[in-house]
């Protein structure tokens, strides 16, 4: 009766020793002994419906919460606190046949049992799975048929096969024949006698069967709330080989969800369709009321104008010669006015004879600069090129162009001071819409802003003086809604200066395209949300729909973080399907929002960093949901529930 105290270091008795057990049900139920399980033997706990059989099997498969009573597992003391000790002996040494036969239902009988193995950090190969179906007595089954082709016998014996391919210390099944007639009663308790004696394995089962009292070593029973030995066959109890198995492998999470995935292939596949589209739309609409904005902005500053006009001159024409030139301290403060983009110091050079072929033309021509920043097509181009005004054009009555002129030019007010046979190219006509504002003669040659300067400079030059600053500043804004406030910003401190821009306020055209973006903004948020609720519902019912599945896993060793790890895993693969379905849709709504010009200038990297965060985004509620779901009930509960 001490065989607890025998061993030696090849041979051993593998046994289990349970103490001061309490099943808390209504009554509280006690054991009035040690309970003692053997291996070789097949042990069972009997008793009344309800008198806690159950009970008592999850206590001994370490799956309830109990921590009062002593637990021995081959002279090893378990500490019942120890959640991760209790789950790591579940995995290596225990095997479980419960009432509903705990089979996966998506997977056939060969990847039920390779799942088991691989919890328990073994693998199983398809010559080890013939070998067990044999031993088991399906020589007719090839392993790849699914749960639901089985009868209900067959299915508890597939429960043991999974148990046995974990080569388990000791094998529990919660009455295991309650659905049995007494034929294929007798005919499991001779298999399982069979297991016990050729794997020696501890066999407990819970049962209320006459007929499987028969086969059993020892009885205990649950009577006035006691547990009682009321059947002992004469122990012959031997030392057997101590069983050192091979070093168990990590069970890999990642494997299991995309095995997961590739079983439920159609369903994840119109799932992330789905959500994919309503992402895709969510990105696209946010890029596209950017492009919309650009637009909007871009229109309106071509059909108003955004040029302000900071002069000394303070009557007449904005421009004079004579006019007070700005000081360098007054064009800083200018150039540091928010919201201005580019600005144009602007003068004017007196030609005195133009010369175009056979013609020579002695009319008021002025040469003006021009910068890119203003609203005429042909200056935005940037590339130093020379036009005239539509009233010159008139004059020189010229066809073809480019057109070479020959000029002599000078200083508006020293008429000395010349540039004689200056060459240029003129490569075009202004349309006569466009008409000079700044002087009053409609006469002009149209240079570049630092090609009109490096004239001043030769001129000054041979007065050995520099190039004054203007008494003229044209002013840029960045858009044209911002003009008014340019203009409002200059005139604050230039209160001697005459500051005039031709704003137009648009802001009811500003405010119905507004309105477009916002209703569009609506619309897709609207989805977002939508498909947001909608994945909390589906992940909520499908972790709900898989919570069996996870208390098998829990039961056979996984612990919490695994479990959580396998629905984190679950969650950033659906988001990498999600992103890349969502970036394939964009790229088609893309070309067709280009097409129309309005998609924004953003970057590609911007696009796929966004559309993975929304794309991860939309998950992280329902994983968390998930998870609390998961982690709600202990094996032990989820089984009595």
């Amino acid at each position: 009766k001490t065989l607890l105290l025998y061993k030696n270091k090849k041979r051993v008795i593998r046994m289990i020793r349970l103490d001061h057990v309490i099943l808390k049900l209504k009554e509280p139920v006690v054991n009035d002994e040690k309970i003692d399980i053997y291996h070789g033997q097949i042990t069972c706990i009997t008793g009344k419906s309800g008198a806690g059989k159950t009970t008592f099997l999850y206590i001994l498969g370490l799956l309830d919460n109990m921590t009062d009573c002593d637990y021995y597992l081959n002279e090893h003391k378990i500490n019942l606190k120890d959640e991760n000790e209790k789950a790591k002996f579940r995995k290596q040494n225990i095997g479980y046949v419960f009432q509903d036969y705990n089979l996966i239902s998506y997977l056939n009988i060969s990847e039920n049992i390779k799942l088991w193995a691989k919890i328990s950090g073994l693998e199983a190969d398809d010559n080890q799975i013939r070998s067990l179906l044999d031993k088991i007595h399906l020589n007719d089954k090839t392993g790849k048929e699914y749960p639901a082709e089985l009868s209900g016998g067959q299915k508890q014996r597939i429960a043991i096969a999974m148990a046995l391919i974990k080569r388990p210390d000791l094998l529990i099944l919660d009455e295991p024949t309650s659905a049995l007639d007494s034929k294929n009663t007798r005919y499991l308790m001779e298999l399982l006698r069979e297991i016990a004696k050729e794997d020696q394995l501890m066999i407990m089962i819970a049962t209320h069967s006459n007929l499987v009292l028969e086969y059993a070593d020892k009885v205990y029973n649950i009577v006035d709330h006691k547990i009682k030995c009321v059947k002992k066959n004469k122990e012959n109890i031997e030392f057997i080989n101590s069983d050192k198995k091979v070093e168990a492998k990590i069970f890999s999470c990642v494997n299991f969800v995309i095995n997961y995935f590739k079983k439920h292939f159609t369903n994840k596949l119109i799932l992330t369709l789905l959500c994919s589209l309503v992402i895709a739309i969510f990105v696209s609409s946010t890029v596209v009321s950017k492009g919309i904005i650009k637009k909007q902005e871009e229109l309106l500053s071509n059909i108003t104008n955004n040029e302000i006009v900071v002069t000394n001159n303070l009557f007449d024409t904005l421009y004079s010669q004579t006019a007070r030139p700005f000081d360098k301290e007054e064009l800083e403060k200018i150039k540091n006015v928010s919201g201005i983009e580019n600005y144009c110091k602007f003068y004017t050079l007196k030609v005195n004879k133009l010369i175009s072929g056979n013609q020579e033309i002695n009319a008021n021509i002025e040469i003006q600069p021009y910068a890119a920043n203003m609203n005429i097509e042909e200056f935005q181009n940037q590339d130093n090129k020379i036009y005239i005004s539509y009233d010159l054009a008139k004059i020189l009555s010229v066809d073809q162009y480019p057109l070479s002129i020959c000029l002599d030019i000078t200083l508006p007010t020293q008429t000395d001071v010349k540039l004689t046979n200056v060459e240029m190219k003129v490569e075009s006509y202004l349309e006569s819409i466009y008409s000079n504002r700044y002087t009053n003669t409609n006469n002009i040659i149209y240079i570049e802003e630092n090609y009109l300067l490096d004239l001043l400079d030769k001129l000054y030059g041979q007065l050995d003086l520099e190039v004054p600053e203007p008494s003229m500043i044209l002013v840029y804004s960045k858009s044209y809604s911002m003009v008014y406030q340019i203009d409002e910003a200059i005139q604050n401190f230039l209160t001697s200066s005459r500051v005039e821009c031709d704003f137009i306020d648009m802001t009811s055209v500003k405010e119905s395209t507004q309105s477009i973006i916002f209703y569009t903004k609506l619309i897709s948020y609207s989805l977002y949300i939508i498909a947001f609720l909608m994945l909390i519902i589906i992940y909520s019912r499908y972790i709900v729909n898989r919570e069996y599945e996870f208390c098998m896993l829990k039961t056979n060793g996984l612990m919490k973080k695994e479990i959580n790890k396998i629905v984190f895993t679950d969650i950033l693969l659906q988001s990498l399907l999600f992103f890349i379905a969502s970036i394939s849709f964009e790229i088609v709504i893309g070309w067709i929002l280009t097409y129309f010009n309005l998609y924004a200038n953003i970057s590609v990297l911007t696009l796929v960093i966004w559309t993975y965060v929304v794309s991860l985004g939309i998950l992280i509620v329902p994983a968390i949901i998930s998870l609390k779901i998961v982690n709600r009930f202990s094996p032990a509960e989820f089984l009595r529930k």
